[in-house]
């Protein structure tokens, strides 16, 4: 046919064009294909910026087109046509669109012995897209259009193109602490990729925590990820992310593999593999030291070792534990620390106290009684599941003489004994356990140590120290002098023996109540009855007495009794007979 230049000039608008009209909205297709449609209402090149169409040398100024595109996955010859449209058609190739300049690959206008169809053939490179415009070629103003066909074929395979890569969120990685790796699948090609699955397994010190997909499900099972992943489109891609911790240093390697049932000629690119440092995490630095309450320590007397663990670093210490153990002439009472717990088992103390935090630190408070003289030693180790860089400040270990600086007589034992005294001035020390001790006659000096104690005097005066627990004291007959210690401690409901000698109780006795919340009774004769720590009841008894329990805060009991009595106290305590 003859084919003249068209007049310049827009065509008149129309209201609703192919939808493919402009190169924006090329419909995908891929190898082979045959596609219907219309130019109907497609509009000029110009709305596109296209200023000329030109083709073997001759220009169309207007011209009404639609667009498709094409990726080939692997290089091949294609041919296309327009064979079968009922319209004069005008067929161009193009890599991009940038009006007359526009990276031409091929065009047709007619095909020989004048037929109105188009035909071009081309190389085509694997993974460049390919622009079709299907045009109408008119000698008039007015640019021809109808209905067309347009068909496709190749030499080189059918199918799609799926490609897989693999990325981790980190790389180096440290221990216990989590990341990711992404395994992206795309589609390469214009034709859709169905039944695609996608496998990742790991090699390496790691264990697989999530798998997610941006399409389709997951699965994990022992340490391998896989994903059904369906429908992947032409052009088109989907995401699997997993999450994994490493567990030692070392490299963790996640190999990933794509498959699908639609065709992928080319396996060249369907897995990837990605590996990851694992490192160390970085160590807190702890350290323990051990410090005691006093040294030397007189036997009959109780002492405290203090075990502080420091966190030097800025670095969390997870897990963290400390062991004392206690070995010499001392029995271990109690245990107890600032966080955590703590457990006793014969002289070994084991205390699990957690996370010290980044220049942080906790404290073990260890109570010992000596059951002899000698030297006792509290060796305490630190450890924690966290890396230690400096274990050389792991251990510390603190010696305390023992001696029997209070001249103790009579000695008991850990437990529970009872001990009398003898018509002599005893010195009666009852050590650890909850003990009885008699004074009898003369004048004693006693000592319960730690436990629940029930101490009496006795005849004549008395000195009496509760000391560690919830004891009972009673001076019985002449001067005493009670020194409750700490725990509750009462005078009421004496030994049967010290309830005989309260009716004789005539001396002048001095008590004092020490820490808790005491229950005191200075009985007959003028008493002094001093208690300025904890909650406490202080009666005078018979006699004049002076009773004082200024502790600063109110809830004190102070009663004087019969007698010509003075009492010292708090504002919001409570007195009487003063």
């Amino acid at each position: 046919m003859t084919t003249a230049l068209m007049l310049a000039g827009a065509p008149a608008a129309h209201a609703a064009p192919p939808s493919n009209d402009n190169i924006a909205n090329a419909v995908s297709v891929s190898l082979p294909f045959s596609v219907t449609g219309s130019n109907v209402d497609a509009t000029t090149e110009n709305p596109d910026g296209f200023v000329a169409y030109v083709c073997n040398g001759e220009v169309y100024s207007t011209l009404t087109d639609v667009w498709y595109k094409l990726t080939v996955g692997t290089s091949q010859n294609v041919e296309l046509s327009t064979e079968g449209s009922d319209f004069d058609t005008v067929l161009g190739v193009y890599t991009s669109y940038t009006g007359t300049q526009s990276p031409q690959v091929a065009c047709d206008n007619d095909q020989p012995d004048g037929q109105t169809w188009s035909s071009v053939s081309f190389a085509a490179t694997a993974g460049t897209t390919y622009y079709i415009a299907v045009g109408g070629s008119a000698v008039t103003s007015t640019p021809d259009a109808g209905s067309y066909v347009l068909t496709g074929s190749g030499d080189g395979p059918t199918g799609a193109d799926l490609g897989l890569s693999v990325t981790d969120s980190t790389d180096p990685a440290t221990v216990g602490s989590p990341y990711t790796y992404t395994a992206t699948v795309a589609n390469a090609s214009g034709e859709a990729a169905s039944g695609v699955s996608s496998t990742t397994f790991f090699s390496g010190p790691v264990t697989v925590n999530t798998a997610s997909s941006s399409q389709g499900s997951c699965t994990v099972s022992a340490g391998t990820v896989t994903c059904a992943l369906g429908t992947v489109p032409g052009s088109g891609a989907a995401t699997v992310t997993i999450g994994v911790t490493p567990t030692a240093p070392g490299t963790v390697t996640a190999s990933s593999k794509v498959s699908a049932t639609t065709a992928d000629p080319n396996q060249a690119n369907n897995s990837d593999t990605e590996s990851t440092t694992v490192n160390a995490p970085p160590g807190a630095d702890l350290g323990v030291s051990v410090a005691e309450s006093v040294d030397p320590v007189a036997l009959g007397s109780s002492f405290t070792y203090t075990a502080t663990v420091t966190n030097a670093t800025a670095t969390t210490s997870n897990g963290a534990s400390v062991q004392t153990v206690v070995t010499g002439p001392g029995t271990v009472d109690s245990a107890s620390s600032s966080q955590g717990s703590c457990a006793v088992s014969a002289g070994t103390v084991t205390c699990a106290l957690g996370t010290v935090a980044a220049s942080g630190s906790a404290t073990v408070t260890i109570g010992v009684t000596p059951s002899g003289v000698g030297t006792v030693t509290a060796a305490s180790t630190v450890s924690a599941t966290t890396p230690d860089p400096n274990p050389g400040n792991n251990a510390d270990t603190e010696s305390t003489t023992v001696n029997n600086s209070l001249g103790c007589t009579i000695i008991g034992t850990p437990g529970n004994d009872t001990l009398n005294g003898t018509n002599g001035a005893d010195v009666i020390c009852g050590l650890g356990g909850s003990d009885t001790i008699n004074g009898g006659n003369g004048n004693d000096t006693l000592y319960g140590g730690t436990g629940n104690d029930t101490i009496d005097g006795g005849n004549s005066d008395d000195v009496l120290h509760g000391g560690d627990g919830d004891d009972i004291l009673g001076g019985g007959n002449g001067s005493d002098v009670l020194y409750g210690e700490a725990g509750n401690d009462t005078n009421y409901g004496e030994t049967f023996l010290g309830s005989l000698l309260y009716l004789f109780d005539n001396g002048d006795d001095t008590i004092y109540g020490g820490s808790g919340n005491d229950d005191l009774d200075g009985q007959k004769g003028n008493d002094i009855l001093v208690d300025t720590e904890g909650t406490d009841v202080m009666t005078g008894g018979a006699g004049n007495d002076s009773v004082n329990v200024q502790d600063g805060a109110g809830g004190d009991t102070a009663n004087g009794g019969l007698g010509s009595d003075t009492c010292a106290i708090d504002a919001g305590d409570t007195s009487s007979s003063c």
